[in-house]
């Protein structure tokens, strides 16, 4: 059975930004002393970047969840699970790395294309089929996409397209990605 975890209102109102403008150090001076379990990068590319992170996760115990620094394989990146409701939105939107030649310019795919991999690490939530989102539907297991939504559908319009996509590099063997658990009260 599926149930909400605790959480804190009060760390909630820590982690909204001031302002849209807010320089990162000072977020990450204000925010990091109350989630010390997140890595800065989860913070900057998370936490700071998604204006609607409080909205699609604030329901969720945050300072019990944990996060490790692993490497998958293009193949278990791709095979990641999403809500079917979005994974078709995903794909299409991947595919405007080679659709609109502007894109292939721009991070995350100008990494993905010279460097081969991402300019930052996704982020996965493992084994979280007891916890859901804020529709109330369930986390999918092993694996369900966090954090990473345009990289995974440039990853996966790189591997479906190559030629189109006019890789610099080709994609390196693995790439570097945040596991989370949840960790919190089901």
């Amino acid at each position: 059975m599926s149930q909400q975890q605790d959480f804190d209102s009060k760390l909630l109102k820590v982690i909204i930004k001031k302002s849209d403008d807010e320089p990162f150090n000072e977020y990450l001076n204000r925010v990091q002393p109350h989630l010390t379990n997140f890595p800065e990068e989860v913070i900057r590319e998370w936490l700071y970047r998604h204006d609607n992170f409080i909205q699609r996760f604030g329901h969720h115990d945050l300072v019990h969840w944990s996060f490790e620094e692993a490497k998958f394989t293009t193949q278990e990146i791709l095979d990641i699970k999403l809500f079917p409701s979005k994974l078709d939105h995903v794909i299409n939107a991947g595919n405007n790395i080679w659709r609109h030649p502007m894109i292939k310019d721009y991070e995350p795919a100008l990494s993905l294309r010279q460097k081969g991999t991402f300019p930052s690490p996704i982020i996965i939530f493992e084994d979280a089929g007891n916890y859901y989102d804020f529709t109330g539907e369930n986390y999918l297991v092993p694996f369900h996409l966090a954090e990473g939504h345009k990289r995974y559908g440039q990853l996966k319009a790189i591997v479906d397209y190559p030629k189109r996509c006019q890789l610099v590099k080709p994609l390196l063997d693995s790439h570097n990605v945040y596991l989370l658990k949840m960790n919190g009260q089901v």
